[in-house]
């Protein structure tokens, strides 16, 4: 399939849109809860589909207290995994 130029333009407008519209729904969800700040910022990263040894280069910080923020968050949150974290985000109607 050809794109034209104005299509492929209108595709990542549209991805952009999407994908700061869904950090700002989570953004949304997190502020409502108990989670720190630098924890926020783990989580963002998280969703956003980083791995811990990208958060830990990303943050300047060991993968030692990444795995203890995503320890929190989960405490926090009352989820066992990311996946249920985003179920519980996505029955909320935070994300799609």
């Amino acid at each position: 399939m050809h794109l034209t130029a104005l299509s492929l333009i209108t595709m990542v407008i549209f991805s952009i849109w999407q994908t700061s519209l869904k950090a700002f729904l989570i953004s949304l969800m997190i502020s409502k809860s108990s989670l720190t700040k630098r924890e926020n910022d783990i989580l963002k990263r998280i969703l956003s589909g980083m791995k811990n040894k990208e958060i830990t280069k990303e943050l300047f910080i060991s993968s030692k207290t990444v795995g203890t923020h995503r320890s929190n968050i989960h405490s926090k949150l009352h989820v066992r995994t990311i996946t249920e974290l985003y179920f519980k985000l996505k029955s909320d109607s935070l994300i799609r």
